[in-house]
């Protein structure tokens, strides 16, 4: 099926607009880069249609913005306005997609929807949409169980929110025709057998090319990402203290809790730089000696979760420390150095260790790299559709 005609549906936006999203609120960008690989992809081989309505956390909890504005990226790409204020956010998103749609896009049947994240939002626009646009069909892309989505602020009615949220996205989940999972613990929510494909991540190959490796003297560990405790980025930070060496130096990216935890150390080798744009990011993680993701494999969203900081770690070709999960595959297990059990001082005695050895070559990280590029995402998506219509 040459020249299908593809609508996205998910937060995409291009790097531009990183700043933009980030006063509003947005910090976490990962879902965003993973999508905007599937959409720059998706433009290259498809008609494509991107409609995006980029979560900025609910105004007046978690932002301070209450209306959105409409963004035309292209002609065939668009953000939509929306009213954030919680409890009506999601219903104004939705009306605003399908306006959006019906307005610009020129697509009137043999659709293929890909709908991004199990975000309520998302997949009744797409299910609005599809009720009038002729042998249409919805796959979707799961970041997260719905479950295992959870806010910073706990409370009793948040609780019951969530809770209300969670069977409504099950209900609509039914509803869809096709889905992708980053691992295969994630396919527990389709119910109906529908047909599906897995892959745990995206590998930007292309990522730091235009970025400088710059001299530097030492030796640099670095992590870049949200500073949480509930990401264990707490036992890194004891990790690191526990090395002597002086030429040893910590750089820590981001927002969290462990921003204040650190200042409690009294430990002038780590360097916390604040919140940074993707570029100085990527500056950072090129120019380390190595990067660890802390996060522990004892969680219970780690079975069905890929972090995707990975792939960006690996494709530095510098030693690249991770736990790894049931949900990662045993390529990826073998290019990543993992401590020998979840205790600080195994986490700090493998930092050490990889500082000092051998590590894989440009090659044979390339080599397995490749197998997860948006190309081969995108010829799967392509067969995963032509499964679904003959479903």
């Amino acid at each position: 099926m040459d020249n299908m005609n593809y609508v996205f549906i998910g937060d995409s936006f291009p790097k531009q607009y990183d700043e933009e999203f980030t006063k509003k609120g947005k910090f976490n960008f990962s879902n965003t880069i993973f999508n905007n690989l599937v959409v720059e992809e998706l433009e290259k081989n498809h008609n494509t249609f991107v409609l995006s309505a980029p979560y900025v956390g609910h105004y007046p909890i978690y932002s301070k913005t209450r209306k959105l504005k409409e963004i035309k990226v292209s002609d065939s790409h668009y953000i939509v306005k929306y009213n954030n204020l919680i409890g009506i956010n999601a219903y104004s998103k939705t009306k605003n997609l399908v306006k959006c749609f019906k307005k610009h896009c020129t697509f009137k049947n043999d659709i293929n929807f890909l709908v991004s994240e199990t975000h309520l939002h998302n997949m009744k626009a797409a299910i609005k949409l599809k009720k009038k646009c002729p042998n249409s069909k919805i796959t979707l892309l799961v970041f997260d169980l719905p479950e295992n989505v959870k806010g910073v602020k706990k409370s009793f009615s948040y609780t019951l929110l969530k809770k209300i949220n969670n069977r409504k996205v099950y209900k609509l989940v039914k509803k869809m025709d096709g889905f992708i999972f980053l691992s295969e613990n994630m396919n527990s929510i389709n119910k109906l057998n529908k047909p599906y494909f897995i892959i745990p991540g995206l590998a930007d190959l292309n990522l730091y090319n235009n970025i400088k490796i710059e001299p530097h003297s030492g030796k640099v560990i670095s992590y870049c990402g949200v500073l949480s405790k509930q990401f264990n980025v707490n036992n890194l930070v004891d990790a690191f203290h526990m090395l002597p060496n002086e030429d040893y130096e910590l750089i820590l990216a981001g927002k969290g809790d462990v921003v204040d935890y650190v200042k409690t150390m009294n430990d002038k080798r780590i360097k916390y730089v604040g919140m940074l744009s993707r570029n100085e990011a990527l500056k950072i993680q090129l120019n380390s000696d190595v990067l660890v993701n802390p996060r522990l494999p004892n969680k219970e969203y780690t079975d069905s979760s890929f972090p995707s900081k990975t792939f960006q770690y690996l494709l530095t070709y510098k030693p690249t420390i991770s736990y790894c999960f049931e949900s990662f595959p045993e390529d990826i297990k073998k290019l990543v150095k993992t401590p020998k059990d979840i205790n600080v001082e195994s986490l700090s005695e493998c930092i050490k260790v990889a500082l000092t050895s051998k590590w894989h070559s440009k090659d044979e990280i390339d080599n397995t790299l490749k197998k997860y590029s948006s190309e081969q995402f995108i010829i799967m998506c392509d067969k995963l559709f032509e499964k679904v219509r003959k479903a």
